[in-house]
């Protein structure tokens, strides 16, 4: 295996950026799985660039082809690497612990989507060119911020989904349906009769809406779910259980648990919290 790390945190920045990396490595190996046992003290974004491998956490076992990100950053253990015969090119960020709320305010990081296909690999592939050359002159004065910068800008292109639809099956109809959910959260959705509608298979369905938006279906509509639990927890006088019922949650209890695994809050807790910030707008 092939290890190549250059440390960051430690240079000066002129103009700083909220996210502030420590690290950038980049590594090849065969046959070889990384496992990591111990909490971590860092969120780390690996980028697979080649190969195909699995990764593995406290929730599964996945199935990993690249161009892929994948992410650690809590108490639970992983491993990942290649498959068997395969070699696997990685360039991985890492950044202090302490950016994880900075990440997860930003939406680059959340704690319920840990690894996604990178959406603009092209663009990714780019930044990291200019990487290569900045960080051999990492030391003048604001080359620092612009790493910081283009680092910031290779997650959000990992996840932003590109307007273009050429060569993506069913990306035209996947984003109108997606439209849709957004639009009705409040009633109930049946993905098979809805892919049967628009004359996709529920497989199909199903591969292609998790490669174009990072997440299961049903994951996908739960998220929604719960960013719009926060809204009307804070701007109406809804009770919790009503919230849930309008947001067609199977009861309360499975409401509070996602809703907080979802924000690290119970959602009593998120109401007192933002509630008061927002009658002093």
């Amino acid at each position: 295996m092939e290890l190549l790390t250059c440390h960051l945190a430690h240079l000066e920045r002129k103009y700083p950026s909220k996210f502030q990396i420590s690290n950038i490595g980049s590594c090849s190996k065969t046959n070889q799985n990384f496992i990591y046992e111990n909490p971590f003290n860092t969120i780390n974004f690996s980028f697979i660039l080649e190969g195909s491998g699995t990764y593995r956490d406290e929730t599964g076992i996945y199935a990993i082809q690249a161009p892929y990100l994948i992410t650690q950053c809590d108490q639970f253990s992983y491993s990942y690497g290649p498959g068997e015969g395969e070699k696997w090119k990685e360039v991985y960020f890492m950044y202090p612990l302490y950016t994880r709320d900075v990440f997860e305010d930003s939406g680059l990081y959340k704690s319920g989507r840990k690894h996604w296909p990178i959406q603009n690999e092209t663009a990714v592939e780019k930044n990291f060119e200019k990487l290569s050359l900045l960080l051999k002159d990492r030391n003048s004065e604001g080359v620092i911020d612009l790493i910081d910068r283009i680092c910031e800008n290779s997650i959000l292109e990992s996840i932003r989904t590109s307007t273009k639809s050429e060569n993506k099956p069913y990306y035209n109809e996947l984003e109108k349906l997606k439209d849709k959910i957004d639009k009705n959260l409040d009633q109930p959705n049946n993905f098979q009769e809805l892919a049967k509608a628009h004359n996709i298979s529920y497989s199909a369905f199903r591969k292609y809406w998790k490669n174009y938006f990072g997440k299961s279906p049903q994951n996908y509509l739960n998220d929604k779910k719960i960013q719009e639990a926060r809204r009307l927890l804070v701007e109406t006088n809804l009770s919790i259980s009503e919230i849930a019922y309008q947001l067609n949650f199977e009861d309360r209890l499975y409401f509070s648990k996602r809703f907080k695994r979802q924000t690290n809050q119970s959602a009593t807790s998120y109401r007192k919290t933002h509630e008061t910030r927002h009658n002093l707008l």
